[in-house]
C-alpha cells in the first residue's frame, strides 16, 4: 500500500500564511463580523496551523503534494543509463 505524503511546498506555506494574515486583519478591523467573521477567524487559524506545521490533511484526501522531493524531481542521469533486464 502506497503512503501518502502530506508535505506542503515553501510557496504553498507562504501563500497560506499571507491569506491567513489578511483574514485575521479583516476580522480584527471589523470589516467582516458576526458568524461569517467567526468562521473566517477559524479558517485563518487552520491556515496558520497548516502553514506552520507544513502538513495539509486536505491534500491527503485529494492525493496532492506541493513539496518537490527526489521522487518528483527530474530523474538522475545514472538512473536513465541503466538497462532493464
Amino acid at each position: 500500500m502506497a503512503t501518502v505524503k502530506l508535505n506542503m511546498g515553501k510557496i504553498d506555506r507562504i501563500v497560506r500564511g499571507i491569506i491567513a494574515t489578511i483574514m485575521i486583519f479583516l476580522y480584527l478591523g471589523n470589516i467582516i463580523t458576526g458568524n461569517l467573521g467567526t468562521l473566517l477567524l477559524v479558517g485563518a487559524g487552520l491556515l496558520v496551523a497548516n502553514s506552520l506545521s507544513g502538513k495539509c490533511y486536505f491534500y491527503s484526501l485529494m492525493g496532492w503534494n506541493s513539496c518537490q522531493t527526489t521522487e518528483t524531481a527530474a530523474p538522475r542521469k545514472d538512473v536513465l543509463k541503466q538497462k532493464k533486464p
